[in-house]
């Protein structure tokens, strides 16, 4: 892990100093930092700006911009946050030596490098004055604060890149065991014997019905009902024993593995005079 408190806002070239964090950390290793943002001293810069033209106050960088370093610079899942602390001073002098005794001066390469004139430092005191509130002159600082991590590399040691492809696991069913034709031709002869067991026991009862004639009295009623009845019973009773007749000797063929010929494999040609081998 590697933790900054408010030291990349000193650094010369941002975008450099998170690339080099990057290339110490290991895959998984994680930065944290606090920086300065853009409305730090803002009151400040605008005071000095009334007085002179040159610059006198450290420019800081916008969070947003930050986030977008950090992805440039090879960083995953950057989060980033913010937050305003507004100090107070009864002048601008006792800001200044703040500033001064936590080495926090401006560091910007196009600074005013000279003393400045009276009649600029008169204007700048004048135009912070105009800021003062309950009696005590605010200094605004905005507080950033990030994290990211190293994700794995994208390139390989010899640079060729990595891209990383998302499958979607998709259920496969087991495999199926072979069925051979006589297994098939089993089954086949089951459903069908079935089915026709259950047409014939409809037509039988459609052919009862319509030949005899309707009971008169009750004992007839009750002969009618006990017919229809037994005669299902053996129509229950045929297709059971039929049933598992056929099942048992499709369950025998399946366990004992039994496969049929394959009649419609060609066997090769043979010729009837002597081989000749080279």
């Amino acid at each position: 892990m590697v933790w900054s408190n408010l030291a990349l806002a000193w650094a010369g070239d941002p975008p450099a100093a998170l690339r080099e964090v990057h290339r110490v950390l290991i895959p998984g290793g994680l930065l944290m930092f606090s920086s300065y943002g853009p409305d730090t001293l803002k009151e400040l810069k605008a005071a000095f700006g009334a007085g002179s033209a040159a610059r006198h106050v450290h420019s800081f960088i916008d969070m947003h911009d930050l986030g977008d370093m950090l992805v440039a610079s090879g960083f995953a899942a950057p989060v980033m946050d913010m937050e305003v602390i507004t100090l107070t001073y009864s002048e601008v002098p006792a800001l200044l030596r703040d500033l001064k005794a936590s080495g926090e001066t401006c560091a910007a390469h196009d600074r005013q490098r000279s003393l400045m004139g009276r009649r600029a430092w008169e204007r700048m005191l004048a135009s912070y004055e105009r800021e003062r509130k309950e009696g005590r002159l605010p200094a605004t600082i905005e507080v950033i604060y990030g994290h990211a991590w190293k994700g794995e590399p994208r390139t390989t040691v010899d640079g060729r890149r990595i891209i990383e492809v998302e499958l979607d696991a998709k259920k496969i069913a087991p495999p199926c065991s072979t069925r051979t034709n006589e297994d098939m031709m089993t089954n086949r002869i089951v459903r069908g014997s079935g089915a026709a067991l259950l047409a014939l026991s409809g037509a039988a009862e459609a052919t009862y019905q319509w030949n005899l004639p309707a009971p008169v009295t009750r004992v007839a009623s009750e002969i009618y009902n006990l017919h229809l009845a037994m005669m299902w019973i053996i129509l229950v009773i045929f297709v059971g024993v039929f049933g598992v007749m056929f099942y048992s000797i499709y369950a025998h063929r399946k366990s004992v593995g039994h496969k049929a010929e394959n009649f419609t494999r060609t066997s090769p040609s043979r010729s009837s005079g002597p081989s000749s081998r080279s």
